[in-house]
């Protein structure tokens, strides 16, 4: 199975780490993740009872090597590890993209500690295993859908992901009237109030409501709406919208193979 990765930071610097050489990606841990459970103890019984499930954050323990066999690796070997280390610098966040046969996948992260070199095998070969600490555990497709929602027609999304995808953005080109988007498969729906002509630009997952220039009006979210549970579910979806607008979204996975 093919597989690369590609670790962006917001420092501005960029490697790429596969199965060619110089920089060469050994294994990497994309799926394990832990759950975060609150339990009660019920006096006088055994056991315990578990009131709530969910996800925290997860860690993506990639292992790394770069091979510095050829004259001009050696000649700049200083200045590329030097470069790596700030790459993964602690302090800057990134992005993670891992590129396999059955797509490309990212997820916004930070390394929990710069890299800690070794050579003592091969001296030549220098590994080094970098920890990736993910706030937000989905991985999401670099694909994104873009679908068009006509003012009331119903229009059946298909969204393959097993998980409720609420990473949805979706833009109103003339916001000249109240909004309502209803998801009939889920019975949720998305409520604004309006405010004004224009196009608006509506972030489900962050509750943020921009106008075209970037004013935030995420006042203007209607606060009784379902915008909190509003989601795409695995299969058909069947949404209705009054007005004319558009949906994007990307597949999202708990765990890249």
């Amino acid at each position: 199975m093919r597989k690369k990765i590609k670790y962006r930071s917001d420092n501005g610097l960029m490697f790429e780490f596969g199965d060619k050489a110089p920089y060469y990606l050994e294994k990497i841990n994309a799926t394990s993740i832990s759950g975060v459970f609150t339990t009660d103890i019920i006096p006088n019984r055994l056991g315990q009872v578990t009131t709530s499930k969910t996800l925290g954050g997860r860690t993506v323990i990639c292992e790394l090597a770069v091979v510095f066999s050829s004259n001009d690796m050696r000649m700049f070997k200083k200045q590329i590890l030097s470069e790596i280390t700030e790459c993964f610098n602690p302090l800057s966040n990134g992005t993670l993209e891992i590129e396999t046969d059955f797509g490309n996948y990212e997820i916004n992260c930070y390394p929990q500690e710069s890299p800690k070199y070794d050579n003592s095998k091969v001296p030549w070969i220098y590994r080094f295993t970098v920890d990736l600490v993910c706030d937000y555990p989905y991985f999401k497709s670099t694909r994104v859908n873009e679908i068009e929602l006509p003012a009331d027609t119903s229009i059946i999304v298909n969204s393959p992901s097993f998980i409720d995808n609420r990473e949805l953005i979706i833009t109103i080109p003339d916001f000249n009237a109240n909004f309502t988007l209803a998801n009939k498969t889920t019975n949720k729906e998305i409520r604004l109030v309006k405010f004004g002509g224009g196009k608006v630009i509506l972030d489900v997952l962050n509750f943020k409501l921009k106008t075209l220039d970037g004013r935030d009006v995420s006042r203007f979210i209607d606060i009784t709406c379902d915008i909190e549970d509003f989601c795409l579910k695995h299969g058909k979806n069947e949404l209705l919208s009054n007005l004319n607008a558009t949906i994007k979204y990307s597949n999202i996975l708990l765990g890249v193979m």
